[in-house]
């Protein structure tokens, strides 16, 4: 997967967001934008229902742009420890640095720095937020930090009710194992 900094020479799939900031008759100085866009747009899937909302911190010198971006947005997940399905806000933030070509740093981009030509008069976000947002879904969902699951052997959810399974789980393939550790503690 790119990085989201690599992505700014390649055609843009997600570039009619709404998250395009016209930098050519900025002032130096901080500017604040609030920016929306729809999830469909940035091809984030059914998961996020709500418009992408992002507050955008530019500050532009002659030299560079210091971009800061505030991502949030509502999304309907499922829990992986207990199925349940549960609504959510979904936050993130990045932040990256737009340099105008100068001093041996024509056409080098790192995953930090994006390179502008001096001519730029639009800064394209959209990819950036469609990638941050992607990469920052965690691998394991819930829907509480003290989520219980279900139980492995009935299927109860613990969270809703305690079940009356055995709470030692009996899993055959370790049954010499336990046999040994048995007789080694009898010796």
């Amino acid at each position: 997967m790119e990085t989201p900094a690599q992505h700014s020479k390649k055609p843009n799939r997600v570039s009619e967001s709404g998250l395009r900031i016209n930098i050519s008759k900025l002032s130096e100085g901080i500017h604040d934008f609030n920016l929306q866009a729809d999830p469909s747009q940035l091809e984030l899937g059914d998961t996020f229902t709500s418009p992408v909302s992002v507050n955008v911190k530019l500050d532009k010198s002659s030299t560079q742009i210091y971009l800061k971006a505030e991502i949030a947005l509502d999304g309907n997940f499922t829990c992986d420890r207990c199925l349940i399905d549960f609504k959510s806000e979904f936050r993130t933030s990045f932040n990256i640095v737009f340099m105008y070509e100068a001093r041996g740093l024509k056409g080098e981009q790192s995953n930090d720095i994006q390179i502008l030509s001096p001519d730029t008069n639009h800064i394209d976000i959209a990819e950036d937020v469609r990638q941050y947002i992607l990469l920052a879904i965690p691998i394991k969902i819930l829907c509480s930090e003290n989520c219980r699951g279900l139980c492995p052997s009935c299927g109860t959810d613990l969270n809703q009710n305690q079940c009356k399974c055995d709470s030692e789980t009996h899993d055959p393939r370790w049954e010499t194992l336990s046999k040994i550790i048995k007789n080694e503690k009898n010796n």
